[in-house]
């Protein structure tokens, strides 16, 4: 008896099916399983209104279980301030609602295929500081920043150049949230302004929302040794210093002994 399965052409069509299953769980290309809580972790968040061109930029923390996304964001600019995140994202269609004291924002996108990029529309259809606007959204995904550091800092002040090293460990935040913590000690052979008076070791204590990323070193009895900030590259290895302050920067004024900018570069 000749069974349906007994020709060339069904032979074929199962080949190329395990073939298709194999590549991609189907023959419909790259899909990212929405299980896979692809979108956990720090975003940087731009957006541009369509009529006046303006923008907003910021970040924060996403966390997602399931097709659930919650999280929390930090916008500069028109509208500034903190609101909370929720939305959906499946496979790679997003929808995300940005809520704050004077203004909704809805946006909808797709997620790059490699997780890195989020982009699409947004409208804003409450706002008491603001016109309802339409616009455009990206977000990148910055990359957590851990790991042996070395630095170069330049005074503005004449004291040349000073070199500092350490170790950064960022906090995980599978949750979401508007920024995490970064900590890890800090040494200087050169620096005579970044000193501990007692002598103990100090500690960078900072954090980092998108992009924007500071710290201030201390010893457990000084709780003012110093400060810097700037941005971080996307892929969590380089920082670029736009001020740094040394000296005593507890004291009421502060008293400050050297000041400039720089670079920190993660291993």
């Amino acid at each position: 008896m000749k069974t349906g399965c007994a020709t060339t052409g069904c032979a074929i069509g199962w080949a190329v099916l395990i073939g298709c299953l194999a590549v991609t769980a189907g023959c419909g290309g790259k899909q990212i399983p929405f299980d896979q809580g692809v979108v956990t972790g720090n975003w940087q968040v731009n957006m541009v209104a369509d009529v006046t061109g303006s923008q907003r930029n910021g970040g924060g923390f996403l966390g997602q279980v399931g097709q659930g996304v919650n999280g929390a964001f930090v916008l500069a600019g028109s509208c500034a301030g903190t609101g909370n995140v929720s939305g959906t994202v499946d496979r790679q269609a997003v929808t995300l609602q940005f809520g704050q004291t004077g203004q909704s924002l809805a946006l909808t996108g797709l997620l790059s295929t490699d997780g890195s990029t989020m982009s699409g529309t947004y409208t804003n259809n409450v706002t008491t500081c603001g016109q309802f606007e339409t616009g455009s959204w990206t977000a990148t995904l910055v990359q957590p920043v851990q790991g042996s550091f070395n630095a170069t800092f330049t005074s503005n002040q004449g004291a040349g150049t000073v070199h500092l090293a350490g170790t950064l460990t960022q906090q995980p935040k599978p949750n979401g949230g508007t920024l995490a913590l970064i900590t890890g000690p800090l040494t200087s052979t050169d620096s005579t302004c970044l000193v501990s008076p007692t002598g103990l070791p100090i500690t960078l204590n900072g954090s980092i929302t998108g992009t924007e990323i500071s710290f201030t070193a201390s010893d457990p009895q000084n709780s003012g040794l110093g400060t810097f900030s700037g941005t971080v590259n996307t892929v969590g290895k380089s920082i670029t210093v736009t001020d740094y302050k040394f000296g005593n920067i507890s004291a009421n004024p502060p008293v400050i002994c050297d000041s400039g900018n720089g670079t920190v570069t993660l291993q």
